[in-house]
């Protein structure tokens, strides 16, 4: 099974996007660190989301034809939204997303952050912790905008909360996309 990582991947959007194709990401590049979250709300922050507009997932669907075909493809990216890609799914299995708790995502993100110089690459030289507050209440309105259109596109959605260790979601998944258990932990 081959990877597609968006995180990794969301750094080479920057070379790709335009002003005219990508308004919302062009508008964000271009947006001092700090601005991008202190200063605003969590519901302007969501609103300004480049994703929710439709500019990212054409990067997806780039990314995803250069890869090889012969083996499936797990599509890790939060940026992607059901409605996007419904309409590319033979079957509704084919895709799952996967949410987390909103606990879960609060303590990932402070192990994620709790480093200095990585929190200052996210969010700048601002107050650290009112954008760590507006990143949360930001990825909780997202949160709620793909089970919205899981739940109106009948597709599937995968509760996180950490109870389960990371062995077992890929047994949830690998019977879930009718993959052998082998397929999901192969590299």
């Amino acid at each position: 099974m081959l990877i597609y990582d968006g995180d990794r991947a969301e750094r080479d959007y920057a070379s790709r996007c335009t002003a005219q194709k990508q308004p919302h990401l062009w508008a964000l590049l271009e947006a001092p660190l700090a601005q991008r979250w202190n200063g605003r709300g969590a519901q302007e922050i969501f609103e300004s989301m480049p994703s929710l507009h439709g500019e990212t997932f054409g990067f997806v669907v780039d990314d995803l034809l250069a890869m090889p075909t012969e083996r499936p493809v797990l599509v890790d990216d939060f940026r992607t939204l059901p409605r996007e890609v419904a309409p590319l799914l033979t079957w509704p299995e084919q895709a799952a997303f996967l949410l987390p708790t909103r606990q879960f995502r609060d303590r990932a993100l402070r192990a994620r952050f709790a480093d200095g110089p990585r929190a200052r690459m996210n969010w700048g030289d601002g107050d650290h912790g009112e954008a760590f507050a507006l990143r949360l209440a930001r990825d909780e309105l997202w949160d709620a905008e793909v089970r919205r259109e899981a739940f109106e596109l009948h597709l599937p959605v995968v509760t996180v909360d950490g109870s389960r260790d990371a062995l077992d979601l890929a047994d949830d998944l690998a019977a879930r996309f009718r993959l052998d258990h082998a397929g999901l932990r192969t590299g």
